[in-house]
């Protein structure tokens, strides 16, 4: 074997070991005990609704948007939602990712969505997280529909935590690609809100020893206010959540959602920039080191 070769195993090995190995060493999130997702669809003005079992329809009509960060109102995940809560029971489990059964209406408007949510094993409240994991959060309605649609997802994931807590950090940096199109007169919009939850308990138990406490909110905003075509990366609004001491659960509840009229629009994660980087500098070393190899040869 080469000494490139050899140095070019080594390095990925290294790399691996950042990667899968090197944030257990400092794990305090330990596990995902339970989540929830549940997918909601309206259209035609909200007087057609469809959505994801056992939550059915119907629920109170809409009026048009722009809407709030939170979206179209629709049924709560749970009893309190989006409060954290340790009993609510767990329907629809999206911690391996799950994609929506797909909406569709009597004039063609359909939607989709993909979600993951789970941890990357270190020791911050950010390494805690919520995706759109695989084919984009997607709403397409066709300029024969009539009236406005809209997509939502709720969604909530207990993960436990360790006896040393988890440590205050940067959020995660999962920026998302917002692209589509509006026809004239129209508007899209794609908002999403995701709060960090602290809620200590008596080691050994479930039982809260003190109040829950929000660790930090984070918000996506997308409005394309009229008609055109649109590409831009949203990034979440603040960047910091905070830490907490001892013993009990970290618990993130988040709504997401698309609407518009008339229009398309799709939502999908961004890879991280570190991995972009980490990459770079594996492709600069793995040159470099050829190069050297083959002057060496010369």
């Amino acid at each position: 074997m080469s000494s490139y070769q050899r140095f070019s195993l080594v390095l990925i090995g290294a790399l691996l070991f950042s990667f899968c190995f090197a944030p257990l060493a400092v794990a305090q999130i330990t596990g995902v005990v339970s989540s929830d997702v549940e997918g909601f669809f309206g259209s035609q003005n909200d007087t057609f609704q469809q959505s994801e079992p056992p939550i059915g329809p119907t629920w109170p009509a809409n009026v048009n948007g722009p809407y709030p960060i939170t979206g179209p109102t629709v049924p709560a995940l749970y009893a309190g939602y989006p409060n954290p809560s340790l009993t609510y029971t767990s329907n629809i489990p999206y911690d391996l990712g799950h994609i929506g059964p797909g909406f569709a209406d009597t004039q063609l408007t359909t939607a989709n969505y993909s979600l993951l949510g789970n941890y990357s094993g270190g020791a911050n409240t950010g390494d805690a997280f919520a995706v759109i994991s695989g084919p984009p959060m997607s709403l397409v309605q066709p300029a024969t529909a009539t009236g406005f649609a809209y997509q939502k997802v709720e969604f909530a994931m207990t993960y436990s935590v360790g006896p040393s807590g988890i440590l205050a950090g940067a959020a995660p940096a999962y920026p998302l690609l917002v692209t589509g199109n509006v026809l004239p007169g129209g508007y899209a919009q794609f908002g999403a809100q995701v709060d960090y939850w602290w809620i200590p308990v008596i080691p050994g138990t479930i039982i809260p020893s003190g109040p829950s406490v929000n660790l930090g909110t984070l918000q996506y905003s997308f409005l394309q206010p009229g008609g055109g075509s649109f590409n831009t990366v949203v990034n979440h609004s603040p960047t910091v959540l905070a830490g907490a001491t001892g013993v009990g659960f970290l618990q993130i509840t988040g709504e997401m959602f698309v609407a518009g009229d008339p229009f398309e629009i799709y939502v999908t994660s961004v890879p991280e920039p570190s991995t972009f980087a980490l990459a770079g500098i594996a492709a600069v070393a793995l040159l470099a080191t050829g190069r050297r190899h083959r002057r060496r040869k010369l």
